[in-house]
């Protein structure tokens, strides 16, 4: 290995942020991106650990460690963080000719002015071959590729997605897995799965949602996450923004960042929504604060809802295993 290599080594050892290796080795983020994944092919391989400061810190992987459900992943947190926010965004669908890459890059320049540092995307990132509409590409790799080149990246920002019935496509028709590319090339993508997935923040869970087709569910032997309480669950696919209570959850459609917008719900330009979360003393969610923004020319805030969501919850102290005393708070220009 190289003298760069085995540094990039000894700063993971260290507990270093891939910010810190960053301003240590003079790499970028994608750089380093890199050759973890050209390690992890020899062999060497990191987990991730997500911070809600939107940082990342590798540590070392062993047989002995307990193995995470692939679909719920930790967002790190203080016990003094009792109020977090984020955006959530879906169905960008990269690679159709209705893409709105300038939508995209005004979220994450609107994230970073505001000191957002976690955006949640609820599917469809990629638009696939098999579905209607024209494409830019023809093939899935150089779709995948062209996603790779063209999609905002923010080393302060974290992405936490569920994957939907476009993003499986090149996986189901041509043995591509989506989920890797993201894995390998963009570990600021924390990928809780195709179809259903979960945040996990204290003591509560975010339920990530995106409609699959129901032979996709059968291939990856998919399995629903159990739930307790009232949840909230981010849905994407519908392209238009709603809230609804379904069994136990309050269930938030995310509207599209694409210009395949519905006009019958009456706004015809692409949207986010930015979600304020309040804990309970017992790391549960109390309540969510949702606005809506419409991305034109400038972010327009064009409603606002509060939720209740402290129905059943337990009262019950229980030490919630994603908290550190001191979080990762590094941020580079």
């Amino acid at each position: 290995m190289t003298e760069l290599t085995n540094k990039i080594i000894e700063l993971i050892k260290k507990n270093k942020s891939i910010n810190e290796i960053s301003l240590e080795t003079n790499l970028t983020n994608k750089q380093i991106y890199n050759i973890l994944t050209i390690l992890k092919n020899k062999g060497i391989n990191y987990n991730r650990k997500y911070y809600y400061s939107g940082d990342i810190v590798y540590t070392k992987t062993s047989i002995l460690e307990k193995k995470e459900k692939t679909n719920e992943i930790n967002l790190i947190t203080t016990p003094k963080e009792d109020t977090l926010t984020f955006l959530a965004i879906s169905d960008s669908h990269i690679g159709s000719v209705d893409e709105n890459l300038t939508a995209l890059k005004r979220t994450y320049e609107y994230a970073a002015k505001k000191g957002i540092k976690v955006i949640i995307h609820c599917g469809d990132i990629i638009d696939g071959l098999s579905f209607g509409g024209e494409k830019i590409h023809k093939k899935y790799i150089d779709q995948i590729d062209y996603f790779l080149k063209n999609y905002p990246y923010d080393k302060n920002i974290i992405n936490f997605c569920v994957l939907g019935n476009h993003d499986i496509d090149s996986l189901t028709k041509a043995s591509i897995n989506f989920m890797d590319v993201l894995n390998s090339y963009r570990h600021d993508f924390a990928v809780t799965g195709y179809g259903e997935g979960a945040v996990k923040i204290k003591n509560d869970k975010i339920m990530l949602k995106h409609y699959l087709l129901q032979d996709s569910y059968e291939k990856l032997n998919i399995e629903s996450i159990e739930t307790v309480g009232k949840r909230l669950k981010l849905d994407g696919h519908h392209h238009f923004y709603s809230i609804r209570e379904k069994e136990s959850s309050v269930v938030i459609s995310v509207p599209t960042i694409s210009n395949m917008v519905h006009n019958y719900v009456g706004i015809c330009l692409p949207s986010i929504l930015k979600i304020t979360l309040k804990f309970s003393k017992y790391g549960y969610i109390l309540e969510a604060i949702i606005e809506q923004h419409i991305i034109g020319e400038e972010m327009i805030k064009i409603n606002e809802i509060t939720l209740d969501l402290s129905e059943e919850k337990p009262k019950l102290f229980k030490k919630p295993e994603n908290e550190e005393e001191k979080s990762k708070t590094l941020t580079l220009k």
